[in-house]
């Protein structure tokens, strides 16, 4: 894409260099990195339905809450497109958020209905509603077979938390580098997991650093300034020191 725009999407794409997402914690550091960049994104997720994106779930913790997930891309620059079959819990929770549905008619065994399409603007409060027929056919070639694989993998209440929180202490901070430290932190922390061989004396080690941590945050100290001084990164200290911001 050109402009200063990057693409990205958990659907395979010929012929188009892209970022190729299958989780929201790589989905989240390509924006933060495209935003530290100057870059703005335009993503694209496939199957929304298949990824757990359902009310019932993200009440219960289980998956993405969508206003947070809006909070996180319009501070990073991006514009999205969710794809999903058709799913009233689904519908009730992105209907809240979104600016633009479009819900198409017919399907692979019904081509005229295909196209047929109706629209919904979002203005504020206001809906518009539009009908359009005859939508002309295209040359793209879309593989319905495509997977389109996305999981939930990360808390985005947590991220915005601390957003909000670092940015309190600094209205002039860099937040897309913390981002990116922070989900880095996260899937080698992730990694160790998977590959842990026991060794107490590091889990001491990081257990008193925790504690120190958390001590220090206590008593005012900045994420920054607690990185330096037990030599850690922000992303580390992010992660074990995180608590909801008092605002009031």
């Amino acid at each position: 894409m050109k402009d200063g725009w990057k693409f990205a999407s958990n659907v395979s794409i010929k012929d188009l260099e892209y970022d190729y997402v299958t989780s929201f914690s790589q989905l989240l550091k390509t924006l933060a990195m495209n935003a530290y960049l100057k870059k703005k994104t335009f993503v694209v997720i496939d199957e929304l339905a298949v990824a757990g994106m359902r009310r019932q779930r993200t009440m219960s913790g289980k998956s993405l809450n969508m206003e947070d997930l809006f909070r996180i891309t319009r501070k990073l620059d991006t514009t999205m497109v969710l794809i999903w079959h058709y799913d009233k819990d689904i519908t009730t929770e992105l209907n809240e958020t979104m600016s633009f549905i479009v819900r198409k008619q017919g399907g692979v065994n019904s081509p005229a209905g295909r196209r047929k399409a109706e629209i919904i603007f979002k203005i504020g409060d206001t809906s518009e509603f539009f009908v359009i027929d005859d939508i002309p056919k295209t040359d793209f070639d879309y593989q319905t077979n495509d997977l389109a694989p996305f999981s939930t993998d990360i808390k985005l209440s947590e991220i915005v938390d601390n957003i909000v929180r670092m940015e309190h202490e600094d209205p002039e901070r860099n937040i897309y580098k913390d981002i990116i430290d922070y989900i880095e932190e996260l899937q080698k922390e992730r990694q160790q997991e998977e590959n842990k061989q026991p060794d107490a004396k590091q889990d001491t080690e990081k257990e008193e650093k925790k504690r120190k941590a958390i001590e220090m945050r206590s008593n005012g100290l900045t994420i920054t300034e607690i990185a330096k001084e037990i030599k850690m990164s922000v992303g580390w200290v992010w992660k074990y020191t995180s608590e909801p911001l008092n605002t009031s």
